[in-house]
């Protein structure tokens, strides 16, 4: 997993970036689905109070991506 990827997950735990200048009020729960069971592949990515959906996908997997119709 690249550095941003690790900053943003402890960004999200702790409640600090990087710097430590800002910190978040509410601290968020999510769920990371790895969707090729490897962390460098696709991951979804979901919020319990939220009905929307992220997707990481590097460029490589991109053909890999037609066998999901909600992708399409």
């Amino acid at each position: 997993m690249n550095s941003f990827w690790w900053d943003f997950l402890i960004a999200l735990k702790y409640g600090v970036t990087k710097a430590g200048a800002k910190k978040m009020n509410n601290g968020k729960a999510f769920n990371l689905f790895l969707l090729d069971g490897e962390v460098t592949g696709r991951i979804k990515c979901t919020l319990p109070s939220w009905s929307g959906l992220a997707y990481k996908i590097p460029r490589t997997y991109l053909d890999a991506c037609k066998d999901r119709a909600h992708l399409k």
